[in-house]
This record gives C-alpha cells, structure tokens and sequence, in this order.
C-alpha cells in the first residue's frame, strides 16, 4: 500500500500474491526480500498501534497472526517457497522456458 495505489500487490489478492512471491523465490536473482504486513483500509494507514505505540504481533491457535497482523511469512505457500529458496541458492536456472 502507499504510493504505487492500485498497482502494488498485497495481500489483498492473496492467489497473485503467492504466486509473485513464489517466483520471486523460486528465481535466483538479486537478494530476496520477503515482507509481512498488517490488514489496512486505506493506503496511508500505518501499522496497528495504540496511543502510537506499535502493537506485537499475536499467534493464533491455528497459527496465524492477529491484533491487525496479516504475517505473509506464516503463509503455508510462502513457507514453502523460503523453504525451497534455501535448498536451492547457489543453483543456476536450467530449463528456461516461455512463451513469448
């Protein structure tokens, strides 16, 4: 959220999301970086607080994120992909393909 309005990728379409973020991990360019976030209804909302103070971050009973945290990284598909990224970094990309 935040500058970019419509055309940044959040957790609000969470299907192209996780895949963004699984190509993102699954391709070895760059340094990854992978963010989490917090639930927002307006692109210049902050983070969940109260008086200014930064809210922590509380864990469900099935593992997920609450107080206004959406925690990304706690994702079963995002796991996955650190996961995979971890098993494979220092590997070159073989097998290329697309259809442009």
């Amino acid at each position: 959220h935040g500058a970019g309005g419509a055309s940044v990728l959040t957790y609000k379409v969470s299907k192209l999301y996780k895949m963004a973020t699984a190509f993102t991990m699954a391709h070895p360019y760059g340094y990854t970086r992978l963010m989490s976030s917090f639930f927002f209804d307006h692109g210049d909302q902050g983070p969940p607080n109260y008086n200014g103070n930064l809210n922590g971050v509380s864990i469900n009973s099935d593992g997920t994120c609450g107080g206004g945290w959406v925690c990304e990284h706690r994702w079963r598909q995002v796991k996955n992909m650190v996961k995979f990224r971890n098993l494979v970094t220092g590997e070159s990309l073989q097998n290329w393909w697309d259809n442009g």
